[in-house]
């Protein structure tokens, strides 16, 4: 195993972004977080997506963008940091 992180809920679901792993957390309250791939340190810390409904996916990456969806907000869209 090169790294390993622990992560305030369970299953968070995850997808690549260049040099990041993005996490997305599903519970009451839904927040994205980006992960330096290689070292598993927190690169970027992207808030709340929602802090009142779940998320209720992953997110999907295209275009140099970051597409998430939330019950309550619809599509949310997050840019990496350069």
């Amino acid at each position: 195993m090169l790294w390993s992180k622990t992560t305030a809920v369970a299953s968070p679901t995850l997808a690549a972004a260049g040099d990041l792993i993005i996490a997305v957390t599903h519970y009451y309250s839904s927040y994205i977080y980006g992960f330096d791939r290689t070292t598993g340190e927190l690169a970027r810390d992207g808030g709340a997506i929602s802090t009142t409904a779940q998320a209720s996916g992953g997110a999907t990456v295209a275009g140099g963008r970051i597409y998430v969806h939330s019950w309550e907000k619809g599509i949310r869209v997050f840019a990496p940091p350069t």
